[in-house]
């Protein structure tokens, strides 16, 4: 196996750097089995405030075992470091674009450009699946789900859909992005999905372990680790986790998931004060009230209700908000 310039032997686990420029790097693990078997790429700190997946996947690069693995996986904690150091949401502090809106990229552009395409050029390739942790940023709140790609074609949906369904996840939710560092992937013919859990930049254990258990059953529908690892991680979890006062439960059995084909996605219109009436995983009858936008003396910028029934998945709970800014991710249930 060789990723970049790193050569990883059978049976072995090895950090690596890929470059981007002169001043950034990109730094992986990369792991071989000791059998041949499908390739795995984990990302997450697109955005840098979004913890959970982040220490997730360095909980897993601690882990895991590449002698127990058929197969490959990279695992690549943090895609931007400037905003996780630096504390800066949503945006790649060098340049102040989203990273997530800056695919495909080029060595050309500014720093977000080089990241996406350093991405692009050195984990995409030989990739047979693609997994994005994203865990709500310092603004926001979102129900757990994944994001499954549908303007793809059809064996990337199939498979894509496949994998989440192998998720003790509640949702699927039907995508048609294309900028994205999942979704890019996908339009390169790669099946990904783009995981959501968590917000307000907070991070809990059991959210974390939640994390940790989907990649392991990804890992498993993949072949490249047996069943009964991800047993032996269930129940080692679950165990720890009587006694936690944290709020998510962690999966015990199989969980019903459901799919979601009509979503709906609203931004600001303009600079204003933000008025939620929702939070995520409210339910919804159509003409709901789910917030209002209001100008500095008060006055009623936009008012926006519902235009289905449904559930939100996700919304911005920041006061501030300019033109734009996602608002709220809702979808028919």
């Amino acid at each position: 196996m060789k990723i970049y310039e790193t050569k990883v032997e059978a049976g072995t686990k090895q950090w690596l750097e890929i470059p981007v420029d002169e001043e950034c790097s990109l730094k992986a693990a990369a792991f071989c089995g000791s059998r041949p078997g499908k390739r795995l790429i984990v990302t997450a700190g697109v955005h840098g405030c979004e913890y959970i997946g982040i220490l997730a996947v360095s909980r897993l690069i601690q882990e895991l075992d590449p002698r127990q693995m058929e197969g490959e996986a990279v695992f690549l904690p943090i895609a931007n470091e400037g905003g996780f150091y630096k504390e800066i949401k949503q945006l790649v502090p060098e340049d102040g674009i989203n990273l997530n809106r800056a695919f495909p990229g080029t060595e050309m552009g500014s720093r977000s450009a080089k990241i996406a395409a350093a991405v692009e050029t050195y984990l995409y390739p030989g990739a047979d699946f693609l997994v994005d942790l994203h865990s709500g940023d310092i603004h926001e709140m979102v129900v757990p789900f994944a994001f499954f790609p549908i303007a793809a074609g059809e064996t990337v949906e199939k498979e894509a859909a496949a994998a989440a369904r192998a998720m003790s996840l509640s949702w699927r939710v039907a995508s048609t992005a294309k900028n994205g560092l999942y979704s890019w992937a996908a339009q390169k013919g790669i099946p990904a999905l783009l995981l959501e859990r968590g917000g307000l930049g907070r991070w809990t254990e059991r959210e974390v372990d939640a994390y940790r258990i989907n990649l392991y059953e990804l890992l498993v529908h993949l072949d490249i680790l047996p069943e009964s690892i991800l047993e032996s991680v269930k129940g080692m979890n679950l165990k720890d986790s009587e006694s936690s006062p944290e709020s998510e439960v962690l999966p015990s059995g199989k969980i019903e998931q459901k799919e979601i084909r009509t979503m709906r996605y609203l931004e600001a219109p303009g600079n204003g004060f933000w008025y939620p009436a929702i939070r995520e995983g409210s339910c919804l009858k159509k003409g709901d009230l789910l917030g209002e936008i209001r100008r500095l003396d008060g006055s009623l910028m936009y008012r926006y209700e519902s235009e289905l029934d449904g559930m939100v998945f996700y919304y911005t709970l920041s006061l501030g908000v300019s033109e734009g800014e996602p608002l709220v991710a809702y979808g028919e249930c």
